[in-house]
């Protein structure tokens, strides 16, 4: 948990972001019962937040689509647990590509196992990439590069924020009451 601007949040949740396709550790915070805001683990300053309001969402579609980008953390495969990845499991790993080190979700194409003790792990395992820079290759990983992703409920915060914009979406602008207001009136004439 840390303390920003006198709030305290929780990076408890990751967020697919729109710029590289990768999953980041994340809090959210509802501002003002208008704004969700995205605050990204490491980057201490709000400029790399990504702010939501509940006016840019024109469709249940859309709301529904932000809610799917988040997600609880994905929890590092410990050497003990190998024997748990198996092939066709979904995952949340590590992507090197030159000096970036960002999180994909891949498939678990193969595993080359390797006997070993429990305490440290020497498989390799050949991971399908679903999306990002490396989607549809495969390439080999180690346990340290790999995460199981947790399935878990909607984050309270983006429940409270989804529903705000489905409200928000029943009230009828006020273009579209003068529009209909017009057609009534149009009507009436002919």
């Amino acid at each position: 948990m840390a303390v920003l601007d006198d709030i305290e949040v929780d990076y408890d949740l990751e967020y697919l972001t729109n710029k590289d396709a990768a999953w980041f550790t994340c809090a959210v915070v509802l501002e003002d019962q208008n704004h969700l805001r995205v605050k990204f683990e490491g980057f201490a300053h709000s400029f790399h937040d990504e702010v939501f309001s509940v006016t840019d969402f024109s469709t249940h579609r859309d709301i529904e689509q932000l809610i799917h980008k988040f997600r609880p953390v994905s929890k590092p495969v410990e050497d003990n647990e190998c024997s748990r990845l198996t092939e066709g499991m979904l995952v949340c790993a590590i992507y090197r590509r030159h000096d970036e080190v960002l999180y994909y979700d891949a498939i678990v194409d193969a595993v080359l196992y390797v006997e070993h003790t429990p305490e440290k792990c020497v498989c390799s395992y050949l991971l399908c990439w679903q999306h990002g820079p490396g989607e549809g290759t495969l390439t080999k990983a180690s346990i340290e590069d790999i995460c199981f992703i947790v399935d878990g409920d909607i984050h309270p915060k983006i429940a409270e924020f989804a529903n705000l914009v489905k409200q928000q979406l029943k009230v009828p602008s006020v273009e579209s009451q003068a529009s209909s207001s017009v057609n009534v009136i149009m009507m009436r004439f002919y």
